[in-house]
């Protein structure tokens, strides 16, 4: 009997040992650990990564900072990551563009300056669609490095931030829209370069006419209400194409399948 009692009472140290030894091993028991330090932008998915000059070894604490504390931001394949930065922010490109995968220097050392980008009044908008034109890569997470700077050119900053898109249904596909007779085609307006732009009744082919700029449509605004941000419209369309001049005319491919002629409207 005093043998069967030791052979228990072991058990039950071994037991307790073993569970002691877990929970000092279990992720809650991280007092003595520090969390990095992380700047928010106030899209809570966006991170200011950096200032100053790119360097890979800013980059990858960055990501590292961003896997912390922040998680990818859902998108659609029409969509765009929109976020504030500094008032005096002039210029905004995607410095780098990669789909996550396990071999952290792909992301360190992919660029891409062909992503349309936006700023308006300290308002940066990214394009995350579908811009490749296919859905191969609708699935993946990505990353992008997003790079500002004032007039000057002299105060740079970076962003960092990731999307995960939802999977597109066949419903979500657009298609032109019938638009009724003695439809007012100036209700639809798109702000180009911090103007106002409303639709007339003309078409064409922008292929005949020179423009200077071919851009995406970042984004849309309610029906009825002006666009206050570059490259948004409040008539949907988001991803579809247009271009601009320096005179003030713009086409833009607008819901009826058109390339239509835009005017200023302020």
């Amino acid at each position: 009997m005093k043998k069967i009692l030791a052979i228990v009472f072991c058990v039950i140290c071994f037991v307790a040992f073993a569970a002691c030894g877990s929970q000092a091993d279990t992720p809650s028991n991280t007092s003595s650990v520090q969390a990095p330090a992380v700047e928010k932008t106030d899209n809570e998915q966006v991170i200011k990564a950096f200032e100053g000059e790119y360097s890979k070894e800013k980059f990858k604490e960055a990501i590292e900072v961003y896997k912390y504390h922040c998680k990818p931001i859902e998108v659609n394949d029409k969509c765009s990551v929109v976020f504030r930065v500094d008032f005096d922010i002039k210029y905004c490109s995607a410095s780098h563009h990669t789909v996550i995968e396990s071999d952290p220097d792909r992301e360190l050392g992919f660029y891409d300056s062909m992503i349309p980008c936006t700023v308006t009044d300290g308002v940066v908008a990214v394009y995350t669609g579908n811009w490749y034109g296919s859905d191969s890569n609708q699935s993946d997470v990505q990353s992008f490095l997003v790079r500002v700077a004032d007039e000057s050119k002299e105060n740079i900053q970076y962003y960092y931030f990731r999307v995960k898109y939802n999977e597109k249904t066949e419903s979500e596909r657009s298609e032109p829209v019938t638009v009724p007779d003695g439809f007012d085609y100036s209700q639809w307006q798109i702000r180009i370069n911090n103007r106002l732009y409303k639709a007339t009744d003309k078409v064409g082919d922008i292929y005949n006419d020179f423009y200077e700029s071919l851009a995406t449509i970042m984004g849309t605004v309610k029906e009825g209400t002006e666009p206050g941000l570059n490259g948004f419209t409040n008539f949907g369309v988001c991803g579809n194409s247009y271009t601009y001049n320096k005179d003030g005319d713009a086409i833009v491919l607008t819901p009826d399948g058109a390339w239509r002629f835009f005017e200023a409207a302020e």
